[in-house]
């Protein structure tokens, strides 16, 4: 299972990737030590991701937006109201393709105070098929900072938001991005309120199949 000192690195840099058995069994026991499993709006516990063509995605979906090129970094679920905490990754064998990832605490550290504040006064709307709502890029969610980016669905609604996501854009082309090679077997999971993550463009594997677990606090 995953051990104390996993889980204590998990909360100081909001990730952790380790060589792992990734069956799915041994997936639901791991995330449930974490937290309370979050079922995906397919139903299920486990989600597989499969690369797509435009031809067989849901509008506005990144498989939709971006077929087999590199995804942006993004918060999952952001068109939730409160996005998953966490999220578990596995690949089910090795792929050349890699999830990338850029933490909440490396944008901070390259932020102005002005520029932090452009970020908290941004307003956004989240439409989804049953609801519209405001977001910002920074919340307060459950007593803790969640950085909330999705360009997919969060559309700038105030002049702070407008500023806020060119500041954002800037940040992140600055940024070395932290990649998950999926080399071998291996499980990797994120502070969903404090990763953006995001994927290579394709390479090569058109079959290959993530597994994706989202959790939330207990």
């Amino acid at each position: 299972m995953i051990s104390r000192q996993q889980l204590n690195e998990l909360n100081l840099k909001g990730w952790i990737e380790f060589y792992s058995v990734n069956n799915d069994e041994y997936l639901l026991n791991i995330s449930k030590e974490i937290g309370n499993i979050v079922n995906h709006p397919n139903g299920q516990l486990i989600d597989y991701l499969n690369p797509k063509r435009k031809i067989n995605t849901i509008k506005n979906t990144f498989s939709h937006n971006f077929e087999h090129q590199e995804f942006p970094l993004h918060t999952d679920t952001a068109f939730w109201n409160l996005p998953a905490r966490y999220v578990v990754m596995s690949c089910e064998e090795t792929s050349e393709t890699a999830t990338t990832f850029i933490t909440y605490d490396e944008i901070h550290k390259t932020l102005t105070v002005a520029e932090l504040n452009e970020l908290k006064k941004s307003i956004f709307i989240v439409k989804t098929p049953s609801e519209n709502f405001y977001t910002s890029l920074i919340n307060n969610l459950d007593n803790d900072v969640c950085l909330r980016f999705d360009k997919n669905c969060m559309k700038p609604i105030n002049k702070s938001a407008k500023i806020a996501l060119n500041i954002l854009d800037e940040k992140l082309s600055l940024l070395c991005v932290n990649k998950v090679e999926w080399d071998k077997a291996k499980i990797f999971i994120f502070d969903n309120w404090r990763v953006l993550h995001g994927r290579e463009s394709l390479k090569n594997d058109e079959m290959r199949t993530l597994k994706r677990i989202y959790i939330k606090h207990k």
